[in-house]
C-alpha cells in the first residue's frame, strides 16, 4: 500500500480458507497496536484482503497470522493432513509474521 492511501493488502493462498479463520487469526499491527479494518475474501475465498479504516500511514507494519487458521478441510498450519508429516513439526504454536513496509 502507498502511504496516506486506503488500499487493501492481500494475501494470496492459493486454496480456500475458512472464513472464520481468516476474520479472526490474522490480525495487522503497527507498533503493537492492531490497525482496524475490513477483511473479506476473494477469488472463490482463496484471497484474504484488508482495508484499513483509516489511511496508511508511513512505516512498519506487522501482519500476524495464528497458526491455527484453517483452510475449508481443517488443515491448519499446525496440522497439515496432506503433507509429509516428518517434514513438519507438529508442535509449532508460535505465530508467523509478515513485515510490511509503507513509504
Amino acid at each position: 500500500p502507498k502511504t496516506n492511501s486506503s488500499d487493501a493488502i492481500v494475501i494470496d493462498f492459493q486454496d480456500k480458507i475458512d472464513h472464520v479463520s481468516a476474520n479472526t487469526l490474522i490480525k495487522v499491527f503497527q507498533n503493537k497496536k492492531e490497525i482496524q479494518g475490513v477483511i473479506s475474501l476473494n477469488n472463490q475465498e482463496q484471497n484474504w484482503v484488508f482495508k484499513p479504516l483509516k489511511n496508511w500511514k508511513k512505516g512498519n507494519y506487522s501482519i500476524i497470522v495464528n497458526p491455527r487458521l484453517e483452510d475449508i478441510a481443517a488443515n491448519s498450519l499446525n496440522q497439515i493432513f496432506d503433507h509429509n508429516p516428518l517434514g513438519f513439526k507438529t508442535n509449532n504454536s508460535d505465530n508467523i509474521y509478515i513485515k510490511v513496509t509503507i513509504k
